[in-house]
């Protein structure tokens, strides 16, 4: 029992916690409680809230990321109060992560049997995503151009052409930002079931098709072994990145000849990812313009009829341009001590900021938590990749 506890400390209960529940998000939110029901993770993160305060952590330890996301949150209220929907209630989540943050200890770490855990949960849930990625390419495969309804798990449909892989996230740049965390902790520790794991988790991001997620990969990557690596390692890695953009130049090229029966073409170029998300941001922008304090939380979603796929237009949309630039502070803050002392989740942190431009997880913990959490985290001496080889 004692070393149970040792696993599930406040610390790790909240960072496990809310990395699980948005690998499951696609689950619980499309197949469970439904996409109009109240959101799994504001449900999670208020549960984690309810947890803490009964387990004694009453006593809150402000940082410089508590305080800067407090004022960010009240510069948020009068985007709150000027525009009512369901959505609006989300911004609450600010506040409570900074609850939740402010109740965990300072210089905190994961033990190696905590990062185990990580790496074995990560293998298994890359594993089922693949199995039932291959159930629906082989045995059950959507009809192109007709199953166009997302289920929530296991696949999704890209223009009525292209399957994806999102395991249980719903949507496969949700998947990667997920699979991110394992694939770190085995590039960096030597863990059980290491180099088989790391195999599962990149086949299962590569049939994810997500150019987003490549990018947080890389910057992920770039930040935790910036201070770790030697110029040979620098080396082959640059090349591997080249070789994997080089991959999504040949592999866009092969999508581009794929057509549904309304000869619509699938553009998988970083070009057209750009292009599709600013025909979003056009559509929200001839109906408001963007104000110094928004108008108001929810409402780029409401204007559009769907996300826009961009946290960040979110905020500047709906929150406004002062709490934007605010926001855009903490970032800075996070980035320069992310470089400054790289860690397992502060690198973490980087690859979901990078993650968010082409997601709407703005007003979701897996963005605001992890910038807090990162904050608190002690660095670790991590293994460099010439010591992890073999």
């Amino acid at each position: 029992m004692a070393r149970l506890w040792r696993i599930t400390s406040a610390e790790f209960l909240v960072f496990f916690s809310v990395w699980l529940v948005f690998n499951f998000n696609g689950l619980i939110d499309g197949a469970i409680i439904g996409r109009n029901g109240i959101p799994s993770w504001l449900i999670l993160i208020s549960a984690i809230w309810v947890v803490l305060y009964f387990n004694a952590r009453r006593l809150v330890r402000f940082d410089r990321y508590s305080v800067l996301f407090f004022i960010f949150f009240v510069l948020c209220l009068p985007a709150f109060v000027s525009f009512y929907n369901f959505y609006s209630f989300s911004v609450l989540s600010i506040l409570i992560c900074i609850m939740i943050s402010a109740g965990l200890k300072r210089q905190w770490t994961l033990s190696l049997s905590q990062k185990q855990l990580f790496f074995s949960v990560g293998i298994v849930i890359a594993f089922l995503s693949l199995v039932m990625f291959f159930y629906f390419t082989i045995i059950d495969r959507p009809r192109f151009g007709v199953d166009l309804i997302r289920p929530g798990y296991g696949y999704a449909i890209d223009r009525g052409v292209l399957l994806r892989l999102v395991g249980f996230a719903d949507d496969p740049n949700f998947y990667v930002l997920g699979m991110i965390f394992p694939l770190l902790l085995g590039m960096s520790e030597k863990l059980k079931y290491r180099k088989i794991g790391i195999f599962i988790i990149v086949l299962s991001m590569i049939l994810t098709f997500s150019r987003s997620g490549l990018v947080a990969v890389v910057a992920g990557l770039f930040v935790f072994y910036c201070k770790r690596i030697d110029i040979k390692h620098f080396v082959v890695a640059l090349v591997f990145v080249g070789a994997a953009f080089g991959g999504i130049a040949v592999f866009d090229t092969l999508m581009g000849e794929l057509k549904t029966s309304d000869n619509v073409t699938v553009e998988r170029s970083f070009l057209s990812g750009m292009m599709s998300r600013n025909n979003l941001l056009s559509l929200a922008l001839r109906e408001e313009e963007i104000k110094l304090f928004g108008n108001g939380i929810g409402r780029a979603k409401e204007v559009i009829g769907i996300h826009s796929h961009n946290s960040y237009f979110d905020y500047i949309f709906d929150a406004g341009i002062i709490p934007f630039v605010f926001l855009l502070l903490i970032m800075a803050v996070s980035v320069y001590e992310a470089f400054k002392r790289p860690t397992l989740v502060s690198a973490y942190t980087i690859s979901i900021m990078v993650g968010a431009a082409a997601l709407s997880i703005s007003y979701q913990p897996m963005l605001l938590l992890m910038v807090m959490i990162s904050g608190r985290y002690r660095s670790e001496l991590s293994s460099s990749p010439s010591e992890l080889v073999g």
